[in-house]
């Protein structure tokens, strides 16, 4: 939960880099997560007030972490050791919910938990070895679509016939 909710994670083995990626949702006004690294501790907190959601982070000594906060679109924004705070505004995702896409970016796609989910699996179905991975973030370049993604893995075109599959079960169930 302190890499998904809270959004704190590894960015680098080890802890040397953090990500802060907080995802707000599912009802949920707060959330905090520490943790404590080789480097020190490290924390995320986030406190979502109408439409604004504040975001605050402690990154441990001799450290650094990608930040990214929701309508950011993605864009990540590189500190160095300290603590920092972020006020940004927030519309809850489902008051602007696009349908899902294999063309979607993956990180519109991992904002939304229930497709992350049939993501995640079904990446897992086709690359086992990717549960080693798959919970530390995408890693990919913002904007990367889903549909680049699945050209870098084998039966890449088999596993989108499959994932749009899935994104419908989503969108009827929604």
């Amino acid at each position: 939960m302190h890499g998904t909710v809270a959004g704190l994670a590894p960015a680098a083995p080890g802890y040397r880099r953090l990500r802060v990626k907080p995802r707000p949702g599912g009802g949920l006004a707060h959330a905090r997560a520490r943790l404590r690294t080789p480097y020190g501790l490290a924390e995320v907190s986030w406190i979502l007030a109408g439409t604004e959601l504040t975001v605050e982070a402690l990154v441990p000594p001799n450290t650094s972490a990608e930040v990214v906060l929701p309508g950011s679109g993605g864009d990540a924004v590189e500190v160095g050791s300290g603590r920092y705070s972020w006020t940004v505004p927030y519309v809850s995702a489902d008051a602007e919910r696009t349908p899902l896409s294999v063309d979607m970016s993956i990180d519109a796609l991992l904002d939304r938990e229930e497709a992350a989910r049939a993501f995640k699996d079904l990446l897992i179905a086709y690359i086992p070895e990717a549960a080693a991975f798959i919970d530390s973030g995408s890693g990919a370049p913002a904007g990367t679509t889903v549909r680049a993604i699945a050209g870098m893995i084998p039966d890449g075109e088999t596993f989108l016939s499959d994932l749009e599959a899935r994104f419908a079960e989503l969108e009827d169930r929604a």
